[in-house]
C-alpha cells in the first residue's frame, strides 16, 4: 500500500479516536451535572486554558468548572493573569449569555429615560422603588441622559411578587400609570405613588424572573448592552466611563 495513504489513514484514525474521547468527556460531564442539578440545561461544554478542566454553561447564564471525568466541580470565577492585568474569564463569557437575554426583552415593558440627543450608550437597571440606592441612582438619570446614556428600567421588587408585597403593588401602579416615567420619579423621590390607576397587565413578573436568571440578588443591578454586570449604584460620570461614552 502507498506509504502516504497509510499515514493518511492512521491520522484519520487518530482523529476519530480524539473525537470519540471528546464526546465521552461531554457525556460524562453532562451525566454528572444532571445528577447535581437535574433541572439545569447544559447549554455548552468548552475547554479552558487549564488542561483537564472544562467550562460548563448552564441555562446560558451560569458557569461551573468541571473535571473531564465529571467528579470535581468548581463554582467560582476563573481569572487569567495577563500582561494588562487580571482578566475575569468567567465574567467575560457570562456576559455573552446575559447580553443575548437582555436584547430579547421587549422595550415596551420597560420604563426608559432617553437622551434628547444621540444615544451613545445603554444601561439596563433592575430596580425597586423602595430601595435607597435605587433612589440615589435615579437622581443620576438627568446627568446620564446629558452624557448620552439611555437608562432602561426593569422591575425587580425585592420583596417578591406576592399579594403581601407592598413594593410590588406600588410598582404595578407605576407601570400601569399613563406617564410611567413621571410616576416612577415621583414614587422614588417624593414617595408619591399614583392612586387613580386602573389595573393592567405588566412585564414585572417577566422582569423579576429574568433578574434571577441573570444572577440579580439586590437592587439596583446594572448591566451594559453587551451583558457586562457594571455594578449597583454608580455615579453618572463613573458609569459613563465604564460604558465607554466618556
Amino acid at each position: 500500500m502507498n506509504r502516504l495513504l497509510v499515514i493518511a489513514l492512521l491520522m484519520s484514525g487518530f482523529g476519530l479516536v480524539a473525537q470519540a474521547a471528546e464526546a465521552s468527556y461531554e457525556d460524562l460531564i453532562r451525566a454528572k451535572i444532571n445528577q447535581v442539578t437535574p433541572k439545569a440545561d447544559v447549554t455548552s461544554i468548552k475547554e479552558t486554558p487549564i488542561s483537564g478542566l472544562y467550562e460548563v454553561m448552564l441555562d446560558d447564564v451560569d458557569i461551573l468548572y468541571v473535571s473531564s471525568d465529571g467528579n470535581y466541580i468548581l463554582n467560582g470565577h476563573l481569572y487569567a493573569n495577563q500582561k494588562r492585568g487580571m482578566v475575569d474569564l468567567t465574567e467575560k463569557n457570562l456576559s455573552l449569555g446575559r447580553g443575548d437575554k437582555l436584547k430579547n426583552v421587549p422595550q415596551k415593558g420597560m420604563i426608559v429615560y432617553s437622551p434628547e440627543g444621540k444615544t451613545k450608550g445603554v444601561v439596563y437597571a433592575f430596580t425597586d422603588v423602595d430601595c435607597g440606592y435605587c433612589k440615589k441612582f435615579h437622581r443620576e438619570i438627568p446627568a446620564l441622559n446629558e452624557l448620552g446614556v439611555e437608562v432602561r428600567y426593569l422591575a425587580w421588587p425585592r420583596s417578591g411578587l406576592g399579594k403581601n408585597s407592598v413594593t410590588y403593588k406600588k410598582m404595578q401602579k407605576v407601570w400601569c400609570s399613563k406617564d410611567p416615567q413621571k410616576a416612577l420619579t415621583e414614587t422614588k423621590l417624593k414617595n408619591k405613588v399614583p392612586t387613580d390607576v386602573a389595573e393592567c397587565e405588566t412585564a414585572i413578573p417577566e422582569h423579576f424572573k429574568l433578574g434571577f436568571q441573570l444572577g440579580v440578588k439586590g437592587t439596583p443591578a446594572l448591566f451594559s448592552e453587551d451583558g457586562r454586570q457594571v455594578g449597583g449604584y454608580r455615579t453618572a460620570n463613573d458609569l459613563a466611563k465604564d460604558l465607554g461614552v466618556m
